[in-house]
Formats: structure tokens, sequence, C-alpha cells
């Protein structure tokens, strides 16, 4: 890829994460959520419940900043901390049904105000778009992990 085009590429992903990002808020902030809550709530509403250590892990946060997530999601009753099945001394975080339904009200808040912008892409454009995002979630994670890696070297 040219120079320009790799330019372009960083100028174009950067504008559309800080755009995004500000949606997001927007949207959030109906449900006085921070991005950083919703990042947690709508990891335990997808993959299940998960231990702290593994919450700091995936968001790529210390464990005090996950605890303290933890706990304002838990004083709103959005998720639960369950005792570990094969250690007791360790906590599962789950998300409650009320977590659930704040994930799927936000779900299509997003899902509405961005899928009617989308109508002018046909099918074949946008499986090319879902599966760009697909390759830079896999890409960044790696570069996440790359960069952690090096920060402990």
């Amino acid at each position: 890829m040219a120079d320009t085009n790799r330019q372009a590429l960083e100028q174009q992903m950067r504008s559309v994460q800080s755009r995004f990002s500000r949606f997001y808020a927007k949207i959030l902030d109906v449900k006085n959520l921070t991005v950083s809550q919703f990042s947690l709530l709508i990891l335990v509403v997808d993959e299940g419940p998960l231990t702290m250590h593994d919450l700091a892990l995936k968001l790529y946060l210390a464990s005090s900043s996950v605890t303290n997530l933890v706990d304002r999601l838990e004083k709103r009753k959005m998720i639960a901390r369950r005792v570990h099945p094969n250690d007791r001394r360790a906590f599962h975080i789950e998300a409650t049904t009320k977590g659930k339904q704040v994930v799927q009200d936000i779900r299509k808040l997003t899902v509405e105000h961005i899928s009617s912008e989308l109508k002018g892409f046909d099918a074949a454009e946008m499986k090319t778009i879902v599966r760009f995002f697909g390759a830079m979630e896999t890409i960044l994670d790696q570069q996440l992990q790359q960069l952690k890696q090096e920060g402990q070297s």
C-alpha cells in the first residue's frame, strides 16, 4: 500500500474512532453508563460469567479499574458476583436480567441510528465492511498484546 493510502487510512480510522466514541457516549448517556462500564457489561453478556482477572485481560485494564467498574455496575444491579464453582476465593461476574436488558436496549438504539444510514450499501459491500472490521479487531488485539508484552520486558 502506498504511503499516501496508508496515511489516508490511518487518518480515516482516527476520525471514525473519534466520532464513534462520541456517538456511543451519547447513546450510553441515555442509560447513565460510561464507555468502560458498557464495555465490561457487554463482555459478560456476550461471553457469560468471567473472573475479575479475565475481565482485566480482555478489557486491557488494571485489576483495580475492573474492581471499580464491577462495584458500580453491581450497585446498579446490572451484574452480580457469584462464587467461582472451582475456587471459593474467586468470583464470576455475570450479567443480571437488568444488565442484559440494558445491553439489548443500547444495541437496538445503535442499530436504529446506524443501519438506516447504511441502506446505500448492497449485501456484498456490507460483507466487505464486516470483514474489514473483523480484520481490524484481530489486528488491534494482536498489536495490543504485543505492546503489553513489550511493556513487561
